[in-house]
């Protein structure tokens, strides 16, 4: 009779697993439902299956106080993954700018209610590259033309950056390219963004820090005759343990110096004293080499019409003795 427990436990379902399965099959079927819309030929079209997916992920939202939000995000993350990212990173290139806007937004919705918005970066990170990564910035213009559209570009990879944190890192290279070339942005809000944009990532990925990766077991020290008369094939040096490799960050962080200094005198302070800041962040988590480069502007800054300037160079250098 006690043998019979266990079966029986183990055959009454979870209420929270099936609700939470059932969750995410109801939002499955609606995203079913709405998505072809998005292959119309008409700019209205797209529009409309694009706003109609915004009233259904806001609709799927839950409001109650006492809801579970991991449960809710963990019902979200897989129609999210596999039906929604792919549709909405396409929508980043359509010819109206209409749907390109509602496609960010959405874009920004998923990445903040998935339990796991580090999985979109692989997708992600190439996308963004696409759009605001140009051959030469300084001379020509993005591939994204609306401004507003740049800025909300540069925030989703912001977003994607602090929800993602280290999990960024194979990734640094995507990140590093949209940020050299949204730094010279025409626009002064993108500039401003990127700074902080840079800074997070430096934050995020500093070279001090080992990869995350899954921990195994050290293999056994090789015994000495094995080390003195090695065999054919054999391998005598145990292998180095991965995840003790770094990040890498110092080797980034030099070539985001040279943008950041050709906008260290833009003629909005506020963009400025961004970039004082931002390029303080970036050689404190990178690489020191970039000081000799960047003192002659810090220099010529002591000198900036806005006292703000002034002080934030001051923080600058604080901020670089203490570390």
């Amino acid at each position: 009779m006690a043998a019979l427990v266990p079966t029986e436990a183990a055959a009454s379902p979870d209420p929270a697993g099936a609700a939470e399965t059932a969750e995410a099959a109801e939002l499955s079927r609606v995203l079913s439902r709405l998505l072809p819309g998005l292959e119309a030929d008409s700019k209205l079209g797209r529009r409309r299956a694009l706003e109609a997916l915004q009233r259904a992920l806001e609709a799927a939202r839950p409001e109650a106080p006492d809801g579970d939000p991991a449960a809710a995000a963990a019902a979200f993350q897989g129609p999210w993954a596999r039906l929604l990212l792919p549709r909405l990173l396409r929508c980043l290139a359509d010819p109206a700018e209409r749907c390109r806007a509602l496609a960010v937004h959405l874009l920004d919705l998923g990445l903040r209610r998935a339990a796991r918005p580090r999985d979109a970066l692989p997708r992600l990170l190439p996308a963004l590259a696409a759009r605001l990564a140009g051959p030469e910035p300084a001379r020509r213009p993005p591939p994204e033309a609306c401004e507003e559209l740049r800025l909300a570009l540069v925030q989703l990879l912001h977003l994607a950056v602090r929800l993602s944190g280290a999990a960024l890192a194979p990734h640094l290279d995507d990140a590093v390219r949209v940020l050299r070339c949204t730094l010279l942005d025409p626009f002064a809000a993108v500039r401003r963004e990127s700074c902080e944009c840079a800074a997070g990532l430096a934050r995020a990925t500093p070279g001090a820090r080992p990869c995350l990766l899954p921990r195994r077991p050290l293999p056994k020290p090789a015994p000495v005759r094995a080390l003195l008369h090695p065999q054919p094939g054999a391998q005598c040096l145990p292998a180095v343990d991965a995840r003790w490799l770094p990040n890498h960050f110092h080797m980034q962080s030099e070539s985001l110096i040279v943008p950041l200094m050709q906008s260290i005198s833009h003629q909005h302070w506020k963009v400025r004293v961004a970039v004082i800041e931002a390029t303080g962040t970036v050689i404190q988590f990178g690489s020191g080499k970039s000081v000799d480069d960047v003192l002659p502007h810090f220099a010529q800054r002591l000198f900036d019409d806005v006292p703000q300037s002034q002080v934030f160079l001051f923080h600058v250098f604080e901020k670089l003795e203490e570390s």
